[in-house]
């Protein structure tokens, strides 16, 4: 008498039970509906499919159907979960039931009679507008029928999500909930029936830029996101905030990157225009500027991580782009990202001031994503930021880094990746300030003395990342040279430098390139030349008629030594399933599988194990 909750009370419900729910469903209203989702999730959907066929032809009719979404969206303050309930997927089962029924149920007719229903649609989707919190459980299930229902009828769908801009704020509103940030990206993915290659043919995804854009969807991600990094940052973080600034991030980039085939068209089409961010960065300086008084306020804060990790993602596209690989899916070199390089480089003076002053002393994760968000900016954006990069005193400060934190290989690894992109992969405008205005060699050399002396343990981490910048160093030396241009590395380098250099080439690091270049474990196995004379199939051939007929009796398999020199080169397992399982000593009572062990053992007997 005291489970008022609703749950359902220990017991069984057999399949004769469900059938006669199913049929006596007629005339018991709200009821009965309530009943057979209770005996579908007590079933655990172990339901015949003609069975189940009939049960959701029955919650099919419209009033039943009314009667589903009732119970799917229900508000949070209204939702009661019995504290004796330990199972959540109980408490929700409702939510569970009714999503999987309606997303992947066996009868089609639900998905075609909601979709086409436009009062009982828009409530599905005006929910995420009236309602202020939402329980994550009923969140997961009311987009999953969303997604299903957007990939059986995506015209319909859009064309109703259409007349609702205002959802756009709704959902990022909501952003917390993943598959409302996966929702975000899925109305604007390629349409599976569009046979053009450009999405921009496809009414769908012409639709769908007109729903983001009139919304303003980087306008409400970008507000998301910064709300999430004002509450983190004034000490009142949960999870949910944390989750809202991941998502709004994800969705920012997943949208733009679905609409980077259309970019070419911007100049056409308005909406296109508004949704790339390369010609109007302002979402993203504002999502840079919240993150960054959010880490000011409270070095503790994940804002200005999250934030630094979805640009490095947008440089790796652009870098990506330019080099040619875009061209060839189709998408062309035609990116302009002058404007939104523009907009990052006002930045680079700040990043570097919070690199270089730490009130803990510590390096911290977020420091760590800085400098690879600034080795990114070298790698792919144009002269005019690296040049600006440059000017911030890029050098020294990553340099000092490396010096005072010499046990973080993630650190080291960013700062020698930045000389190699430097002596290798950029012209003269990434060498000059390295090597002349840095005196990058003498510095190295120096560091390495230091490191020598040190019995620290962090010490070899250190002395490994020194390795790797003096390698490339010398690789470019080294092409300097062939190219005849011994007058260039002079300019850059004092000879003294070069001299040291070269000297502590030939007697420290020489040594670890020969090791380095040895084969993993050591020297090759020794292999032994077969005979001329031999051939393969005619040593098989000798071997078989050599070998007596075996009993039909069991007979027990023969163990080979696995460490015997006399197995194949690397010592590798004879691959078959009676010599596998003959390793174990497991009797063999077939003819055949008998036969084929004697063979094997006599060809590894042989002096030619091959």
């Amino acid at each position: 008498e005291d489970d008022d909750d609703g749950l359902l009370e220990d017991g069984e419900v057999t399949l004769d039970g469900f059938r006669e729910m199913v049929e006596g469903i007629g005339g018991k209203g709200r009821e009965g509906v309530r009943d057979l989702l209770d005996g579908m999730y007590a079933l655990e959907e172990h339901v015949p499919y003609g069975l189940a066929v009939r049960a959701c032809e029955t919650l099919t009719e419209p009033s039943r159907l009314k009667e589903l979404l009732r119970l799917l969206l229900v508000e949070e303050r209204d939702l009661v979960v019995s504290r004796r309930e330990k199972d959540q997927r109980k408490a929700f089962r409702y939510q569970f039931v009714v999503g999987n029924l309606v997303s992947y149920g066996p009868y089609g007719g639900m998905r075609v009679s909601l979709v086409q229903n436009e009062e009982m649609l828009g409530t599905l989707l005006n929910y995420f507008a009236k309602s202020d919190r939402i329980p994550g459980p009923v969140a997961r299930e009311a987009m999953k029928i969303c997604f299903a229902l957007f990939d059986e009828a995506p015209e319909q769908m859009i064309e109703v999500l259409k007349k609702r801009p205002g959802l756009v704020s709704s959902f990022a509103h909501h952003i917390e909930h993943s598959p409302v940030s996966d929702f975000l990206i899925r109305v604007v993915s390629e349409n599976e029936r569009n046979s053009i290659g450009n999405p921009i043919f496809d009414p769908v995804f012409g639709s769908a830029l007109a729903w983001l854009a009139q919304g303003k969807v980087y306008h409400c991600l970008s507000e998301s996101f910064s709300e999430a990094a004002s509450r983190e940052s004034s000490g009142q973080s949960d999870m949910q905030s944390e989750e809202r600034m991941e998502n709004s991030c994800h969705s920012l980039v997943g949208i733009l990157a679905k609409i980077s085939k259309a970019i070419p068209f911007a100049a056409k089409n308005r909406n296109i225009w508004y949704l790339n961010l390369f010609d109007d960065p302002v979402p993203l300086k504002d999502i840079l500027n919240a993150a960054m008084d959010a880490y000011i306020r409270n070095e503790e804060s994940s804002a200005l991580y999250i934030a630094l990790r979805m640009l490095i993602s947008i440089w790796a596209a652009l870098f990506f782009e330019r080099q040619g690989y875009g061209a060839k899916k189709g998408t062309g070199s035609q990116i302009d990202s002058s404007a939104m390089e523009n907009a990052i480089r006002g930045f680079f003076p700040k990043l570097l001031e919070i690199l270089t002053s730490s009130t803990s002393g510590k390096l911290g994760t977020t420091r760590v994503k800085i400098v690879e968000f600034l080795v990114a900016c070298l790698k792919a954006g144009n002269e005019r930021t690296v040049n600006a990069l440059f000017k911030t005193d890029f050098q020294p400060a990553i340099f000092d880094l490396m010096c005072r934190h010499p046990s973080s290989s993630i650190l080291h690894n960013f700062v020698s990746l930045s000389m190699d992109i430097s002596f290798v992969g950029r012209s003269k405008i990434c060498r000059i300030p390295w090597l002349k205005d840095f005196g990058l060699v003498r510095r190295l050399i120096e560091l390495w003395r230091v490191s020598r002396e040190s019995n620290s343990p962090s010490s070899a981490t250190l002395q490994c990342t020194l390795r790797q910048i003096f390698l490339s160093l010398h690789e470019f030396q080294h092409k300097l040279e062939e190219l005849g241009m011994i007058e260039s590395i002079v300019e850059m380098i004092p000879r003294a430098d070069l001299e040291a250099f070269d000297q502590l080439w030939s007697s420290d690091i020489v040594q670890f390139k020969l090791e380095q270049e040895k084969n993993l474990g050591g020297a090759r196995p020794r292999r032994q030349a077969m005979p001329a004379s031999a051939s393969f199939e005619a040593s098989l051939s000798e071997l078989s008629s050599s070998i007596s007929p075996p009993d039909l009796e069991t007979t027990h398999s023969v163990v080979i030594d696995a460490t015997s020199s006399d197995l194949e080169p690397h010592g590798r397992i004879p691959h078959s399933p009676e010599a596998t399982s003959s390793w174990y000593g497991t009797p063999q009572t077939t003819r055949a599988g008998q036969g084929r062990r004697q063979i094997d053992q006599a060809v590894f007997e042989q002096p030619n194990p091959s």
